[in-house]
């Protein structure tokens, strides 16, 4: 990938899966609760999990629609490519 000068270069998988897990663990004090917004709610099936992907769904759809169609970033490699998370 072409990386520009003063840009920061993407995560590797490894990076993004240790920083997850960090997360994870830092969440646990609200993620245990037993009080109905704790993990249970986030369930498969239930809307919290519906939640995360259609949120993420909404993001990717504006970014493909105001940010990868502008016409700065279609004459730019590096921004069209981290535009479309490759």
């Amino acid at each position: 990938m072409v990386q520009r000068a003063g840009t920061k270069p993407l995560p590797t998988e490894d990076t993004m899966e240790a920083e997850r897990l960090q997360e994870w663990q830092e969440a646990a004090p609200e993620r245990d609760k037993d009080d109905g917004a704790g993990i249970a709610a986030f369930e498969p099936g239930s809307f919290g999990h519906h939640e995360a992907p259609h949120t993420a769904w909404l993001a990717l759809d504006i970014i493909a629609r105001h940010f990868t169609d502008h016409p700065s970033v279609l004459r730019d490699p590096v921004y069209y490519t981290r535009g479309l998370g490759l």
